[in-house]
């Protein structure tokens, strides 16, 4: 990417999208470091882009499920 490119790209908090400016910094408010506007996600996108990879993050998500289910333990009600 040039240098160009990287002044005309916002650049946004991720987890305060109100919070935009034009390059890179730190968030005002949780001081996060601000990110390229559309790379937010970009992580996820690529995940589900991928039949291997959503088995995979399903299987991982069940895996997280049970091992949360045998440590709370069971009240009878």
């Amino acid at each position: 990417m040039s240098a160009q490119a990287d002044i005309d790209t916002p650049y946004i908090c991720p987890m305060h999208g109100s919070v935009r400016q034009g390059g890179p910094g730190k968030c005002p408010r949780c001081g996060m470091d601000l990110v390229p506007e559309g790379t937010r996600f970009a992580l996820l996108r690529h995940m589900a882009g991928s039949p291997k990879h959503l088995m995979a993050m399903a299987v991982l998500m069940l895996l997280v499920m049970a091992a949360v289910m045998m440590v709370i333990p069971r009240r009878g009600y």
